[in-house]
């Protein structure tokens, strides 16, 4: 009998610091607080509970000012850094500035990073819209793009995946949040700009060369039988067995046209040598013949 699920293990690793936002901003002084090159989330309850005890020892002015809403920031010295209980997690760096907000990097309950599995199937949901036309030799048709940013390009990927929802076979696709890593330092806090002239911001993110582990299922049960006739997904199996192939294509070809961009602009000297790392590792055949490169965040 035929398998009704296919699952692949799949590994994947940061060649860059990876930011992808919880949604939530960090306030500096407040929920971070910098010392000696490293930049602490404080643990809020347990930072109160420190400090009014140590605050009951002296007087009742003490108390107050502590019931004020000092900012945390305020309330630490040097000696308190070396109890982990007063603090989340730490990440390497310091931001730029004192005051401000940081976007926050998404974490689980425990507060350690994972790499969601919507992020990962929005990147190859993307491969595969360019592989379609690529494959196929269309343009998509700007024409048909809608005037809301969220949901722009709908009707191009309705003609692609299928015509609604209950018909898009990458609901067939199934991409698991990934474990957390087992690095206990994979996040850093960095300084990132829009080039050539966005300001300047700090940002939670993972570090590069953290590797991150996690399954894609296929449902096959929607490629066969009545089913398929159904949804109208015929062929369109073939497609998720090619999505290695068309990943090293899809890679090849941002990688050429971002080094071209920069070479021709003169962008900066790190930006240009990480993107001449990547080319070496295509035309040097680093990559294993399950590996390929994808832009994920």
């Amino acid at each position: 009998m035929d398998k009704l699920h296919t699952e692949w293990t799949v590994e994947v690793k940061t060649l860059s610091p990876l930011h992808i936002g919880s949604g939530a901003e960090l306030m500096l002084g407040y929920d971070l607080v910098s010392y000696q090159g490293r930049t602490y989330r404080v643990n809020e309850d347990a930072l109160l509970d420190a400090m009014l005890a140590r605050a009951e020892d002296e007087d009742t002015d003490a108390v107050n000012r502590v019931l004020m809403g000092r900012p945390a920031a305020e309330l630490l010295e040097p000696s308190d850094f070396d109890d982990p209980v007063l603090f989340r997690y730490a990440l390497t760096g310091e931001p730029a500035k004192r005051e401000g907000k940081i976007p926050e990097q998404i974490k689980d309950v425990y507060d350690r990073p994972y790499l969601p599995g919507s992020s990962l199937k929005g990147a190859l949901r993307t491969l595969l819209a360019w592989g379609t036309y690529t494959r196929t030799g269309r343009k998509p048709d700007l024409g048909q793009l809608g005037p809301k940013a969220k949901y722009a390009a709908r009707r191009l990927e309705e003609s692609l995946f299928g015509r609604d929802a209950n018909r898009d076979f990458l609901r067939a696709l199934q991409v698991r949040d990934s474990a957390p890593p087992e690095e206990t330092d994979a996040l850093v806090l960095e300084r990132v700009q829009v080039y050539p002239g966005g300001t300047p911001i700090d940002i939670e993110a993972v570090r590069s060369g953290v590797v991150f582990h996690l399954t894609i299922t296929v449902d096959e049960y929607g490629f066969r039988g009545d089913a398929v006739r159904q949804l109208g997904w015929q062929g369109k199996r073939a497609w998720l067995g090619q999505l290695v192939a068309l990943g090293k294509e899809y890679a090849r070809d941002r990688l050429l046209m971002e080094t071209a961009f920069f070479e021709a602009h003169g962008g900066p000297r790190t930006i240009r040598a990480f993107y001449g790392g990547l080319v070496r590792q295509f035309i040097e055949g680093e990559l294993a013949d399950d590996e390929f490169l994808l832009q994920v965040g």
